[in-house]
């Protein structure tokens, strides 16, 4: 098999998979009767674990001719969502579809969007954002920084809807055609959970609850031509992961 054929049936194959995986999970189950500490807890899951993901090469995209796009599934383990309240139905995996479409503005920074899919058997939505700064490559090594500023949005029913803001320094390895990532930084997440009829707090009133830790991540992305695949593993109490097919203009 030729390396053309290798790579392009690796990209059909991923690509697939990103398509279907989201399609094939039961809808996102929210227990009700949620005490301080479960709403706390459901925060940790929800609000860490739909914070957004680097998903790429973390080198600049090249100033104002900069541009990439991508369709990425995230993966947040919520079998601890279900142990809460009044225990909802088991349910170990959320999993849905998101595009992403990045931007270079000027020299090293570059804006990043995602933003949830319709129509997916999840009920949820998500929209985020990324600034990414790159400060530094070393002259002699193929090593490079970049911070990165990310902030996301994510609404469940309207049950319960979570925003997380962080700041991360990223370090990037590249060798050829595949680049390393990982790094970490400071993350917070705030949420409202609903309440009154048809509500989810234990107390039938409006909730607002917020949390402040630490995130990690690490990743792997491999470039064929200008497509790229890459994997990521972000590491809260409960680990988030996400896959991306894109491209790069």
């Amino acid at each position: 098999m030729s390396k053309s054929v290798f790579h392009s049936l690796v990209i059909f194959i991923f690509g697939g998979l990103l398509l279907a995986s989201a399609q094939a999970s039961a809808s996102l189950r929210i227990p009700t009767a949620m005490t301080a500490s479960d709403r706390n807890r459901a925060l940790d899951v929800l609000g860490y674990g739909s914070a957004t993901k680097i998903l790429g090469d973390p080198y600049p995209l090249g100033g104002y001719d900069g541009l990439e796009v991508g369709i990425a599934t995230e993966i947040m383990q919520t079998d601890q969502i279900s142990a809460l309240g009044n225990k909802a139905t088991l349910q170990g995996q959320t999993t849905y579809n998101t595009i992403t479409i990045g931007k270079g503005i000027y020299g090293n920074i570059d804006t990043f969007v995602t933003f949830s899919l319709m129509g997916q058997n999840e009920n949820v939505s998500d929209v985020g954002g990324q600034l990414r700064w790159g400060f530094y490559q070393a002259s002699y090594l193929p090593i490079y920084l970049t911070a990165i500023f990310h902030g996301n949005f994510f609404n469940c029913e309207n049950l319960v809807v979570t925003n997380s803001f962080g700041m991360d320094i990223i370090a990037g390895f590249k060798e050829g055609d595949v680049t390393l990532y990982f790094g970490g930084g400071p993350i917070q997440a705030s949420g409202n959970f609903s309440g009154g009829s048809g509500g989810v707090t234990n107390t039938g009133q409006n909730s607002g609850n917020s949390i402040s830790g630490s995130r990690f991540l690490g990743g792997l992305n491999i470039k064929v031509g200008r497509y790229f695949i890459v994997g990521e593993i972000d590491n809260y109490d409960q680990p988030a992961y996400a896959g991306k097919l894109g491209y790069r203009f």
